[in-house]
């Protein structure tokens, strides 16, 4: 069964929805594929200025282990000037994670 996490975020005052699409196509999509080759990023777009992060990963296991111990600290001390730029085009809402079963 698939693993999915969420973010709900809205735009920023001056932020736009390309900005989103530009860091996701050239700067997160391929952090995240040097992180683990099987996780798919999405976006969708919801009411307002408001947009759903997704990543769907093969199983909650390899989510749990990709996302803890020291070589994802590196990855993420890596990310964290790519995720700096998100946070200033958006504003996190909330977020959770899930099976999905059908």
């Amino acid at each position: 069964m698939t693993w999915v996490t969420g973010k709900v975020w809205e735009l920023a005052e001056g932020g736009e929805e390309a900005d989103l699409l530009v860091l996701i196509e050239e700067q997160i999509e391929p952090r995240y594929a040097e992180l683990h080759p099987d996780v798919t990023l999405g976006l969708m777009r919801l009411e307002g200025r408001r947009y759903l992060a997704t990543q769907t990963w093969p199983d909650r296991a390899t989510w749990e282990q990709t996302t803890t111990g020291e070589g994802y600290d590196r990855w993420f001390a890596h990310y964290q000037p790519v995720l700096a730029l998100w946070n200033a085009t958006a504003t996190f809402v909330f977020e959770w994670a899930g099976e999905e079963i059908r």
